[in-house]
């Protein structure tokens, strides 16, 4: 059953209860070690939300480069970017004047042959997010409540996005990274190879995403279990990221060879008064090919403790990937979070 989306109502309905899959889902515990655990294996977090009244405030933007490369084939920047500081009003799920746990989203799309899927994405995702049964629920687990509704909300502006596409003809695809956060619960979920990163106030990298691409071992065994094959280090020889949103011809096409599935992971995060903020990086590969997490990482936190706004160090970023060679389009989101 298809989606309509009206041009005047961005919200989308969503399409199914749910489509957790907890078996893929990851939990790193603030109290040990920051090691990845199997669902099946690990305890829930505490329900209770331990933020305190006072919450910091969230400072958080955005910058996005266009290839200097631009040509008839790659006439834009296809690149999109999702920021929201306060999804409660955003999304008015509370009463003027009240206030409930802290609510953020951000995200990063990386689209290709066209900006088709990047803007359908951004523009839809943080409502889908957000009319999941599960975002508000309290007959789960806050952790599997968020993942739930992350999960739910990329199945379905994947499928909404698919019924678009065999209506308008767009079969633009996107990469995509997003980083949820609701009470003491962060939640990322990525398919291809956007990618994120928390920045501890310790100064440890946590990593919150597992890049999908044709090369990668599982993902290559994945594709050939569907009937495909991995050809100069592409699907098909046609598309490099094995995981997406949107390319509804090539999933039409090799069915199964190219999915929308993500890699989602869940932590929780604390909040001490008086401690230094964790930063939070959300990036395009145009980044993360050329730089490494401690390079960025270094980048990052040097900026932020000169006291430089969220948005000059995200252009400070995009700049030190262009001058380690990097020619994609490139969007950055850095969060302060503290």
């Amino acid at each position: 059953m298809g989606v309509t989306l009206p041009s005047e109502n961005p919200l989308v309905p969503p399409l199914r209860p749910a489509v957790a899959t907890p078996h893929r889902r990851a939990l790193l515990l603030v109290s040990g070690p920051l090691n990845t655990h199997e669902r099946g294996n690990m305890a829930s977090m505490e329900q209770e939300d331990p933020l305190p009244p006072g919450y910091p405030c969230v400072r958080s933007s955005t910058f996005s480069s266009a290839s200097p490369f631009l040509c008839p084939e790659h006439p834009t920047n296809e690149d999109r970017a999702l920021v929201f500081d306060d999804m409660v009003s955003v999304l008015k799920l509370a009463p003027t004047g009240t206030r409930g746990p802290l609510a953020c989203l951000f995200g990063v799309f990386d689209g290709h042959g066209g900006d088709g899927a990047s803007k359908f994405v951004a523009n839809h995702l943080h409502h889908l997010i957000g009319r999941s049964a599960f975002y508000e629920s309290i007959d789960y687990p806050a952790d599997e409540a968020l993942a739930s509704a992350v999960e739910e909300g990329v199945a379905s502006v994947e499928q909404a996005y698919t019924d678009w596409s065999k209506r308008s003809g767009d079969t633009s695809g996107c990469c995509a990274c997003v980083v949820a956060i609701r009470g003491s619960v962060l939640c990322a979920a990525n398919v291809g190879d956007c990618q994120a990163i928390l920045i501890t106030d310790k100064g440890a990298i946590v990593s919150l995403s597992r890049p999908h691409r044709a090369v990668d071992l599982d993902e290559k065994a994945r594709i050939r279990s569907n009937g495909g094959k991995v050809v100069q280090g592409r699907v098909m020889g046609v598309l490099e990221p094995s995981r997406v949103i949107g390319d509804y011809d090539i999933k039409r096409t090799w069915p199964g060879c190219v999915i929308a599935e993500p890699y989602v992971l869940v932590r929780s995060l604390p909040y001490t008064r008086g401690q230094e903020p964790s930063i939070l990086v959300v990036a395009s590969d145009g980044v993360w090919d050329f730089m490494t997490q401690a390079s960025v990482s270094k980048l990052v936190t040097e900026a932020i403790r000169k006291q430089k706004d969220p948005r000059q160090v995200s252009k400070e970023l995009v700049a030190a990937a262009r001058e380690a060679g990097s020619g994609d389009d490139i969007t950055v989101v850095i969060a302060k979070l503290g």
